[in-house]
């Protein structure tokens, strides 16, 4: 069984790239709004210290727990694009099948993993 690389690669490209681009919008978003949060806490922690609400340990405890949260956001996101490169990888791995129309032996193993 003979399979062109080139012209194999262009529609898994395609695929992949229609797969991942609906979540990379969404995760821009949900970074931007962490950002936004982030930003909000961070003016918000600085303004109480400024105006004595709270000392310089408690502000200090206030940021650690504000970082804590950012980065279980940002690790979520990351599950989140973990999910969407497995499921580009899937959409490809599907056109493969297509493109090959399942040529030989390869058949079962792409169906097997394309999930």
């Amino acid at each position: 069984m003979t399979i062109d690389l080139p012209a194999l690669a262009a529609p898994l490209a395609k695929a992949m790239l229609a797969s991942l681009k609906p979540d990379s919008a969404r995760l821009k978003m949900l970074a931007l709004a962490e950002a936004e949060a982030l930003a909000f806490a961070i003016t918000r922690i600085a303004g109480l210290a400024a105006s004595g609400a709270v000392t310089g340990d408690e502000a200090k405890v206030l940021l650690s727990v504000q970082r804590d949260a950012s980065e279980a956001v940002l690790a979520s996101l990351a599950e989140v694009s973990r999910i969407s490169a497995n499921k580009a990888v899937g959409a490809a791995l599907r056109e493969a099948l297509e493109q090959t129309l399942g040529q030989g032996a390869l058949a079962p193993l792409l169906k097997a993993i394309a999930g």
